[in-house]
């Protein structure tokens, strides 16, 4: 026998929603925004599983429902004006962003472009400023404060002072489709000499009802998003490596002679350091690299996707199995 939940609202932007997934994004991420709420979202997860799509897919649908409710901006998602793919881009495209009408900015993982402690520095940074100045510059030109999307590999890679700023920490993990698992920070003040931040699963209330989310599965973006992201991901991503890998050759030229081809490149430590930070290891799919990934490295050494997959990749798991990797 089918039930009915009836629920007494009084915001009228609900009786303008058609599904749940739609009160869902509504409830944990516009409704703050109406409230001139910044929404800093960490998208956590390892390489491989999903953290760049799931960024593009939510913020899609956050644009679409975005302009549902408010009628504002074009109902779609511009991969080229809303996702920082470089450390040097990040600057000019984040003026851009706080005075567009834009409502949505994904900054995608920088973390093998730069060295670590690099990447931690800016992504920290970025938090911070986001919070502090970003907020108020975006009300001022767009009447919202905007939501910030963030991928990298681990919530660590933010320091402790910044992490507590976070509004949504998700969690990510390739199944079937990429499923997530959304939680929110809390101060644990049971021992007041040292609080200790802690994880919650995301609660959120409709009407007298509370819903605890377990988890959701986030579709792909649309092709459009997705094709325009590989592309551009891609591109920016090569002229980077390229420009590490000649300076790399280099030296290498001046101490041992000409390089014969990739296999030797990848016994130089630096170059190996290099290709692994893109690659993916698991124990269920082996040595693989994400779409974007491969594309780069294609452009990067001149390769098709065909050799990649019968000369390239094989000589690097030969590498990573000489240095014990795998």
């Amino acid at each position: 026998m089918k039930q009915t939940l009836e629920i007494e609202v009084s915001d009228e932007n609900l009786l303008k929603l058609d599904s749940l997934e739609e009160i869902f994004l509504y409830k944990v991420f516009l409704e703050p925004v109406f409230k001139k709420k910044i929404v800093i979202t960490f998208i956590e997860g390892q390489s491989g599983e999903g953290k760049s799509m799931t960024s593009l897919a939510l913020a899609e649908h956050l644009e679409i429902l975005f302009h549902k409710l408010t009628g504002k901006n074009k109902p779609y998602f511009d991969p080229i004006q809303q996702v920082v793919y470089t450390p040097r881009e990040y600057p000019a495209k984040i003026d851009a962003w706080t005075k567009s009408p834009y409502l949505t900015l994904v900054v995608d993982e920088l973390r093998f472009l730069v060295p670590k402690e690099k990447w931690s520095s800016l992504l920290s940074q970025s938090i911070a400023e986001a919070n502090a100045t970003l907020r108020a510059v975006k009300i001022a030109y767009c009447k919202y404060p905007g939501i910030i999307i963030y991928n990298s590999q681990d919530i660590g890679d933010v320091t402790k002072s910044v992490r507590k700023t976070i509004t949504y920490d998700i969690k990510v993990q390739r199944w079937e489709l990429v499923e997530g698992r959304v939680y929110v920070f809390w101060t644990d003040m049971s021992n007041v000499e040292k609080p200790v931040l802690r994880p919650k699963r995301l609660e959120f209330s409709l009407g007298d009802v509370t819903f605890k989310l377990n988890h959701f599965k986030m579709p792909l973006p649309s092709k459009r998003v997705e094709k325009t992201f590989v592309e551009v991901s891609a591109d920016a991503k090569a002229k980077i490596l390229m420009k590490r890998r000649e300076r790399i050759l280099k030296e290498i030229k001046r101490e041992l002679g000409e390089v014969k081809d990739f296999r030797e490149e990848l016994k130089n430590d630096e170059i190996f350091e290099l290709i692994k930070g893109m690659a993916s290891f698991s124990k269920r799919r082996g040595v693989y690299f994400t779409k974007t990934n491969m594309l780069a490295i294609c452009k990067m050494y001149d390769l098709t996707k065909k050799e990649f997959r019968k000369q390239f990749l094989p000589a690097f798991i030969e590498e990573a199995k000489k240095r014990g990797l795998i």
